[in-house]
């Protein structure tokens, strides 16, 4: 018996009302079936069905059978629409990390073209300030900023980043402008708390603060 040419005459059967309607449906006969029905009954030794002259019931464990066969079959369908997919059409799921200013103000304005052009793809966007373990983590893609450690990534580099420090004027006028970055051990600075990727050797405190600065110099 196939198995699950007998679950979608048993499915048929019940949407239908009759077994004659499942036959023209599938299509086929109704001795056919008749004799899947009969041969699902046998094989998990249960009744599935109530037959009357006017319409078909649902035994309990026909009820369940109902429920695990509409599923199954749903779940071979999908397989099968992902196995035709179009092999030059990208397809699946991304799950992509950035740093959340990257990811808010650059990454994310690009992904509703991007899922135009791709329909068939989704992206999960982890906006998230630290190094992630892609292998861990399950991260297909990360935009990282800085030197990275792990040497057995595939990168590929996108753009310089610029970082620059600013400040308040009413700040300038209350602190004093600093003149050299180390300077800036004395001011009052807005710094980024964690870095993807350090760079290689050590600063000095004021010159690693500008490194990290997002907003180096607070207004008050």
């Amino acid at each position: 018996m196939d198995q699950l040419a007998a679950m979608a005459a048993f499915v048929r059967a019940v949407e239908t009302g009759s077994l004659s309607a499942a036959a023209r449906s599938l299509p086929s006969s109704l001795t056919s079936v008749s004799r899947q029905i009969s041969a699902l009954e046998e094989q998990f030794g249960t009744r599935l069905l109530l037959r009357t002259t006017r319409q078909l019931g649902l035994t309990d464990d026909g009820r369940i059978l109902y429920e695990r066969a509409k599923s199954i079959l749903g779940e071979v369908r999908e397989m099968g629409a992902a196995l035709a997919r179009d092999p030059h059409q990208p397809s699946g799921r991304i799950r992509l990390s950035s740093p959340s200013l990257v990811g808010r103000l650059v990454i994310a304005p690009m992904l509703v073209e991007f899922l135009r052009r791709y329909p068939a793809l989704s992206v999960d966007l982890l906006l998230i300030d630290r190094a992630v373990d892609m292998v861990e983590e399950d991260i297909h893609l990360a935009v990282r900023i800085g030197r990275l450690r792990d040497s057995q990534l595939i990168t590929r580099k996108l753009t310089d980043l610029q970082m620059i420090v600013c400040a308040a004027p009413d700040y300038l006028a209350r602190r004093g402008e600093p003149q050299t970055p180390d300077d800036l051990a004395d001011h009052d600075c807005l710094v980024f708390p964690i870095r993807p990727a350090a760079p290689h050797g050590a600063l000095p405190t004021a010159r690693r603060r500008v490194a990290n600065s997002a907003y180096p110099v607070g207004s008050g």
